[in-house]
């Protein structure tokens, strides 16, 4: 798994890459950004607590179901948790919704449309102790 430093602040991206062939197979990064309102409705967010977003989740059609997707999830879950935790959230893909499931995160919300993708709001809190997803 491959980190890379995002201008020195504490958002970071991640990639699965094949080490025989420098493919990558999965990408994700995280971000401190705000949780929107169908969070702060769903859960008893301390308004200390820091807020997450994870984005470009995504991993390539022919590594799908081999985990690839999961220790890229988890990589970030380590990265919150490492900088002292908070609530993770996203805009997932209604039809990767049992993916984000079993990461831990809930959805919360309304189903919405992000240029003709159904998505829903999901999140998850992330105890600085974690280890992963």
């Amino acid at each position: 798994m491959a980190a890379f430093d995002a201008g020195g602040s504490d958002a970071a991206v991640f990639g699965a890459i094949d080490l025989s062939t420098g493919e990558v197979m999965g990408t994700a990064s995280v971000s401190r950004e705000l949780a929107p309102a169908a969070v702060g409705g769903t859960v008893a967010s301390s308004a200390s607590a820091a807020h997450w977003r994870l984005r470009a989740m995504a991993t390539r059609k022919e590594h799908r179901g081999q985990g690839v997707g999961a220790r890229v999830l988890g990589a970030c879950v380590r990265h919150v948790a490492g900088q002292g935790g908070g609530l993770l959230w996203c805009n997932a893909r209604v039809a990767a919704r049992r993916f984000y499931e079993r990461g831990g995160l809930t959805g919360c919300g309304e189903e919405f449309d992000i240029a003709g993708i159904t998505h829903i709001v999901m999140w998850r809190r992330v105890d600085a102790e974690e280890t992963g997803a």
